[in-house]
């Protein structure tokens, strides 16, 4: 039990280290429009190369009224009883950082096309999942997505995206 507190405080504490990127990440420098090299690895991307289309695909589908037993259900639920859905706020030890963002609504259309949005692909799909997961535990739909099929701890801090790292040079 105390090795299990233990390894909690130190995910915690990697959490609060993240404050900075999230406070960089909160406001960009160029709108995605402008970023021409993101554009053309999100064009490019489809499902095998990029799971968080995946995600967003099975959000869209929550939306709809679909329901399942998976780790993205409960994480969707554990969104829904979040009191905004147009921002999310992050808490990093004594400081709230509070990001807006349209929680639900995982695409982006430019230039007539469909595009997973790398934003919401950062802040919801990566970093609101970690603080579920972490900071969340007395959530009820929390509890219930660790014990389901396709839960992933979040055990690293990096991200393998191309266009999501892409996006993060051009946009910042």
């Amino acid at each position: 039990m105390l090795y299990l507190l233990k390894k909690e405080e130190e995910n915690m504490l990697n959490f609060i280290t993240q404050k900075d990127a999230l406070k960089t990440y909160s406001k960009q420098k160029k709108e995605l429009k402008n970023c021409p090299e993101t554009l053309k690895l999100l064009e490019s991307e489809n499902e095998s190369n990029n799971p968080y289309i995946t995600l967003a695909r099975v959000f869209r589908l929550y939306n709809q009224g679909a329901t399942e037993k998976h780790s993205d259900w409960y994480f969707y639920k554990y969104l829904q009883t979040l009191e905004k859905k147009d921002q999310y706020t992050f808490s990093c030890g004594e400081e709230e950082i509070t990001i807006a963002i349209d929680i639900f609504n995982p695409f982006i259309t430019i230039n007539k096309k469909e595009l997973i949005n790398p934003q919401w692909h950062l802040i919801i799909s990566y970093y609101a999942y970690i603080d579920a997961v972490i900071n969340h535990n007395d959530n009820i739909y929390v509890k219930k997505m660790k014990a389901m099929p396709g839960y992933k701890e979040p055990k690293q801090w990096g991200f393998n995206c191309k266009s999501l790292k892409k996006w993060i040079e051009e946009a910042f």
